[in-house]
């Protein structure tokens, strides 16, 4: 399993995970590193983390502090004090486990910790959206050699003291979860729009057989699917016959065994969707015990939604799967925006200006609906990693350590202000959408302003170099101060935050002439002159996929240059410069660096040196 990096860490547990968790680090990793955190901090040997196994209801063991078994552990519901927590979903102490029914022993795979040997285990719920997902347990031996500052061993007791401590960890997991259901959204979202466009882009003048096997290639690449079919109806049989079934084992079994001509009136859940146009998702052999001849060739899962064309059903379009349970809400209602799409596709059809209106216009509503989501998430990170620094600095102080203190005060600050930005940024976003987004503009001077921000980011870091170049002695600007700032801010504290420690990050200032459109009636247009602004680091540059979307609202990147907190500062910084009758706009080569650019009006009378 791929470990986070976790040097020079030790004493920013929190804000180090919350990091790695606003940076959309792999999950398997960030789950790893909170595992090995916990037994640190804690000062137990063993940390351990189950969650529900998809479809359920066993428990199974996802990560734990030394690596996980070569064989998969599963809980069956109830058992062990993972299973006690699951059921009544709230934490748990069990001292001399051994003598406790509840207490079922994990296998001992690294013989760190034999199971007659564990003298105390703790276990607290794991909650993911409001919903309870798994659980997050501790165990301990005795210790021998590990002593607390008053010089006597750490007791059982300590343990139940820790289990609000513990309990913020289970927060921290929970809000890994919770980001990488936001990232998997956000894919899925930009595999849709692909997808759509690809559609459109297919030539009138291609076969129908070719147009599908597109298709079904695409969504094949897309959607957990073992086998993506388009089915269309052929009124002369009375059949629904596979056209461009996708390039898989099942895909080719399916031909093999003359399963891509199937008789309409015994296809079961096929004709009923057909005849009443209601997409329907089957989950498990006996939801599919109408369609033997499907079982036969091993899918166990099914989503299936109509093709129409103007109100007509011209068919289906089908994914299966080998597993059980293998598509979700989310699967259903992608593959239902595809298939109104294909069904004009599929009959040459352009698509009407009203119906590429409401696709723009339900993205929005779905961009609308995850907005409270994406905000609470980033909200409850700001504050678990507050939550968890002053519990850490409370009990390191109750055991004599005040040192620590000086440390998580920081965090603090640096967490509640990111609370207070997304509070904000929120606020921004709703002024925008009711048209009361203002600017309240004057004269501005440039060089001071940028050298004043210059220098309040140096002060944020004292591991990076941010410098001010530029030729110009003054030059205005008619703007808002306030919001040139913000965008300044916004840039700045992203470069600091992504470019490694020892980076130069540059901030240029300059004049050139812009080529204004000529007004009616005049010769040649005049040539009125703009500043150029950049931002640019010495980092690991942003993803060349991620450059177009940046400065998109909600849209978050990952890895090592990502939009910080609900992706809504680079958007309302593009908002700012458009308002102020400029443009910004981002390049970037992997491994480069990253250079942010905007342009603004300079002012006619500005006292600009040449």
């Amino acid at each position: 399993m791929p470990r986070a990096s976790d040097s020079a860490f030790s004493d920013d547990t929190f804000a180090h995970i919350s990091a790695l968790i606003t940076r959309g680090e792999p999950l398997a990793a960030t789950l790893d590193l909170i595992m090995r955190r916990t037994c640190d901090l804690l000062e137990v040997q063993r940390a351990a983390l189950f969650l529900i196994e998809e479809p359920g209801p066993n428990l199974q063991l996802i990560a734990a502090s030394r690596g996980l078994p070569e064989a998969p552990v599963l809980r069956p519901p109830g058992i062990g004090v993972e299973g006690w927590v699951m059921r009544r979903g709230r934490p748990i102490v069990v001292v001399n486990p051994a003598a406790d029914p509840r207490f079922t022993p994990l296998p001992d795979w690294d013989d760190t910790l034999p199971p007659e040997a564990i003298s105390v285990v703790a276990a607290v719920p794991v909650r993911s959206r409001s919903r309870l997902v798994g659980v997050l347990s501790v165990a301990d031996a005795p210790h021998t050699h590990q002593e607390t500052p008053s010089g006597h061993p750490l007791s059982n007791a300590s343990i139940t003291d820790l289990l609000p401590f513990l309990a913020v960890l289970a927060d921290l997991v929970g809000l890994a979860l919770e980001n990488s259901d936001i990232l998997h959204h956000q894919d899925r979202r930009t595999q849709l729009i692909r997808l759509l466009h690809t559609i459109a882009a297919i030539p009138l003048s291609e076969s129908t057989e070719d147009l599908a096997h597109t298709i079904t290639d695409q969504i094949s690449t897309i959607m957990p699917a073992d086998l993506a079919s388009i089915l269309l109806h052929s009124p002369a049989t009375d059949e629904l016959i596979a056209f461009g079934g996708s390039e898989t084992p099942l895909g080719l079994l399916q031909r093999e065994r003359g399963l891509d001509h199937i008789p309409l009136a015994t296809s079961g859940p096929l004709l009923q969707v057909f005849q009443h146009g209601t997409p329907l998702r089957l989950s498990s052999a006996d939801e599919l015990a109408a369609l033997p001849l499907l079982q036969v060739i091993g899918i166990q899962s099914m989503l299936i939604v109509p093709l129409r064309n103007e109100q007509v059903s011209i068919g289906l379009l089908m994914l299966a799967a080998t597993r059980a349970s293998a598509f979700s809400d989310d699967d259903m209602s992608f593959l239902t925006f595809i298939s109104v799409r294909l069904g004009y596709a599929l009959h040459h059809d352009t698509l009407s200006d009203e119906l590429a209106a409401a696709e723009q216009a339900r993205i929005r509503q779905e961009e609308r609906d995850n907005f409270l989501s994406i905000i609470a998430h980033d909200l409850k990170n700001a504050l678990t990693a507050i939550a968890g620094s002053s519990h850490l600095a409370l009990r390191k102080a109750a055991r004599g350590d005040v040192t620590y203190s000086q440390k998580a005060l920081p965090v603090v600050v640096t967490k509640a202000a990111q609370a207070l930005q997304l509070v904000n940024d929120m606020l921004d976003i709703n002024r925008v959408d009711a048209g009361q987004f203002r600017l309240f503009m004057a004269p501005v001077e440039l060089v001071t302003l940028l050298q004043e921000e210059v220098e309040g980011a140096q002060g944020l870091s004292t591991q990076h170099s941010v410098v001010l170049e530029t030729t110009l002695e003054a030059v205005e600007v008619a703007a808002d101060a306030h919001r040139l700032r913000q965008v300044l801010t916004n840039l700045l504290t992203n470069a600091i935050r992504y470019a490694p420690e020892g980076c130069r990050i540059t901030v240029g200032l300059s004049i050139r002439a812009a080529q204004a459109v000529a007004a009616a009636g005049q010769q040649a247009a005049e040539q009125i002159p703009e500043v150029l602004i950049t931002v640019s680091d010495q980092g690991m540059g942003i993803a060349p996929h991620d450059v177009p979307h940046i400065f998109e609202r909600f849209y978050r990147g990952r890895g090592e240059y990502v939009a910080s907190g609900s992706g809504l500062g680079l958007y309302i910084a593009a908002e700012i410069i458009t308002q102020h009758g400029g443009r910004i706009w981002a390049e970037s080569n992997p491994g480069a660096g990253a250079c942010f650019s905007m342009t603004l009006p300079v002012r006619r009378s500005s006292p600009a040196s040449q």
